[in-house]
């Protein structure tokens, strides 16, 4: 559901994407239940068919430095995640950067 709303508003949809467990934009901190993420890569690490550390809003809004900062924040809190579940850690990190890295790459060739 993509609702085109006011700021005042948008508080409201985020605490209410919070208080149901969704993540959101690295961006704006926008929540997915009422943004549309922007998909990049094939994330084999969480079973999607890709990553989308932002949305399509702030896809078109912002510079490539700004996108290569909110994938390493993606990619970084994985990695953080894993270190919870130490049999997971050596599996999962080489496949959290790999995913990453393909990110970035499909990213900086229009993908």
């Amino acid at each position: 559901m993509v609702l085109m709303i006011n700021q005042q508003s948008r508080y409201y949809w985020n605490a209410v994407g919070k208080s149901n467990g969704y993540g959101g934009c690295s961006i704006c901190g926008n929540t997915w239940n009422w943004k549309k993420p922007h998909y990049i890569g094939k994330a084999r690490r969480a079973c999607t068919s890709g990553m989308f550390p932002y949305c399509e809003e702030c896809n078109g809004a912002v510079s490539n430095a700004v996108k290569l900062r909110a994938i390493a924040k993606l990619v970084a809190k994985w990695i953080w995640e894993d270190m919870e579940y130490p049999t997971q850690l050596y599996r999962d990190v080489p496949l959290c950067l790999w995913d990453g890295m393909q990110a970035v790459y499909d990213m900086l060739s229009g993908r």
